[in-house]
């Protein structure tokens, strides 16, 4: 995703970014199972699964403009790995630990650490 920032209403201009993410994910419990019970004599059927993850995610922030400021501008490459479950019909749950791997800063500012990230998504 790309962001172009335009020259605000004082002539400041906040910087471009741009965001991108790859993944790849491999299904280890199938979406639909049968349960039988043999003990208790019966069984069920459900929909669920779960996978595994692994993101490569960047970004990438242009210094800001109209303003001397050499403590801005960055690029930041981390990668992901984390688990996804779908425990119902267009429901997703996920978890992910963020990692930095290439970090790139302007000036004086803050690095980037690990991060945890939780998903909840519906799909329509």
């Amino acid at each position: 995703m790309y962001a172009d920032a335009t020259e605000g209403t004082q002539a400041t201009d906040l910087g471009d970014e741009l965001h991108y993410d790859v993944a790849i994910s491999y299904r280890l419990v199938p979406r639909h199972y049968h349960v039988h019970d043999e003990l208790a004599g019966n069984s069920h059927h459900g929909h669920a699964e779960l996978g595994l993850v692994l993101e490569l995610n960047g970004e990438w922030r242009q210094w800001i403009g109209g303003v001397d400021d050499p403590d801005s501008g960055r690029s930041l490459v981390a990668i992901s790995p984390g688990v996804r479950v779908n425990p119902a019909r267009n429901w997703s749950i996920s978890l992910s630990l963020q990692i930095p791997l290439i970090q790139s800063t302007n000036g004086k500012q803050h690095r980037s650490g690990s991060r945890l990230i939780v998903g909840l998504g519906m799909g329509f």
